[in-house]
């Protein structure tokens, strides 16, 4: 089976920026976003999309899901 890549954005609406995680695949167990330090304290939301890399879906985006939110500590 080949595996496509796995995008996750952490937007923080305090600081008005967001940032895009490491890209992973299906494969992965988790992904890493560094987010600034001075986003201690933020609320952040997170939203994902992938990327296809198989026959029938190369290249082709995903539509993107709200993940969730959580506090920076």
């Amino acid at each position: 089976m080949t595996e496509g890549d796995i995008f996750v954005i952490v937007y923080s609406p305090v600081a008005g920026a967001g940032v895009m995680g490491d890209v992973v695949t299906r494969a992965d167990e988790a992904v890493k976003a560094l987010v600034p330090a001075y986003w201690n304290g933020h609320r952040v939301h997170v939203w994902g999309f992938a990327v296809g890399a198989g026959p029938d879906n190369q290249g082709v985006i995903s539509e993107s899901r709200y993940l969730g939110s959580g506090t920076i500590s």
